[in-house]
């Protein structure tokens, strides 16, 4: 797919990109030299989750090339994504505190801490929930404090029975919660991704190395750096890349690398099998942006054929109006193929065959 096909998605990806170059900024002229439908532009910011960047960014080119009417939408937009942040925030101080006064150890994925972290800022980047990472043995703990303190659970819809749980602790890796009447939706997780994907013990090592974070009123355990950048790989490629807000993720973490352990990075991509993984998300940061991956990630940097077929299936992926047609034999494909290993591949499609059996995710 070439994005240069949809000029309001393609003037999205550009206005997207944190900070802007001057080359991103030719390129940005350039596209608001042509005709703009702004309505489509408006679609493929809240489609990509990418308001508060579009805003920060056309504001300090100076709006040159707006119309009031598609400045003031996204000014809307970003009013209410900026309070949804400050509730987020609101609920995860009490939560925090709720699950630490039990003893339990609890690492904040993602998030308005995250938005902090890339850009100076909790509302840069748009988060719909509140997720959370504890160890496998303290999940059952932290499931029930969840719902004696009012969070309803709303993935899994129904109680399992013991096949079922031994089915979703193999094939998924978090429960959805809801407060009925905060509004707000958490997810726990008890692995990073799918265990088949991110194996149970580099999270178990995530949740040991990471680091706590202060904050005004708030104190929260947040992953290393290099736990980051390796989660940023796996979240988006997790997802196929369907929104640019993973792929800014990526590009967020490369950009403040600076002072990172690239030998730790390396060991963790190569212990994951996440080759494949790393050289699609380079491969598209290059496509969309024109961005050259650090001197440490060039071994990984060359795509065999499968990641290409990833890579561009992701790119037509960032044109779809939905993030998800699965019945797309594609969307299939791509999932046998994220990484080379029989083993992975065996687990991959013994989850297809189990899915019946399990609740919708």
């Amino acid at each position: 797919m070439n994005i240069a096909e949809y000029p309001a998605l393609e003037l999205v990806a550009l206005l997207s990109a944190y900070p802007v170059t001057e080359e991103i900024r030719d390129r940005i002229h350039v596209a608001l030299s042509r005709p703009v439908d702004w309505a489509e532009f408006l679609f493929w910011a809240k489609r990509h989750g990418v308001v508060g960047i579009l805003l920060a960014n056309a504001q300090a080119l100076g709006r040159e090339g707006f119309p009031d009417q598609a400045f003031s939408a996204l000014k809307q937009a970003q009013h209410r994504f900026t309070s949804h942040a400050a509730r987020l925030l609101s609920t995860l101080q009490p939560l925090q505190g709720l699950l630490a006064g039990q003893g339990l150890d609890v690492v904040l994925l993602k998030g308005p801490v995250f938005s902090l972290y890339l850009y100076g800022s909790f509302n840069m980047r748009l988060s719909y929930d509140i997720d959370l990472l504890v160890s496998q043995s303290d999940f059952p703990a932290a499931d029930a404090l969840l719902r004696q303190n009012g969070y309803a659970c709303y993935e899994p819809a129904r109680p399992l029975t013991p096949p079922q749980s031994r089915l979703h602790a193999r094939y998924r890796h978090h429960y959805s919660y809801r407060h009925p009447q905060q509004g707000i939706a958490v997810e726990l997780h008890w692995s990073l991704a799918e265990p088949y994907f991110a194996s149970p013990q580099f999270s178990s090592a995530c949740l040991r190395r990471a680091r706590t974070t202060s904050l005004p009123g708030l104190q929260v355990k947040t992953l290393t750096p290099e736990d980051m950048l390796v989660y940023a790989f796996v979240h988006g490629a997790k997802h196929r890349w369907a929104s640019l807000k993973y792929l800014l993720d990526l590009r967020g973490m490369l950009r403040i690398s600076e002072g990172i352990d690239w030998q730790e990075v390396s060991t963790s991509i190569l212990a994951l099998g996440l080759q494949r993984v790393v050289a699609q998300g380079l491969f598209l940061l290059r496509a969309l942006w024109d961005d050259s991956p650090p001197e440490a990630l060039l071994p990984f940097a060359q795509p065999d054929p499968a990641s290409r077929f990833l890579a561009d299936f992701s790119l037509e992926l960032l044109s779809w109006r939905t993030a998800e047609k699965r019945q797309d034999p594609r969307w299939f494909l791509y999932g046998l193929l994220l990484k080379p290993s029989i083993v992975y591949k065996a687990h991959y499609l013994s989850k297809i065959l189990a899915l019946p059996l399990l609740p919708p995710d």
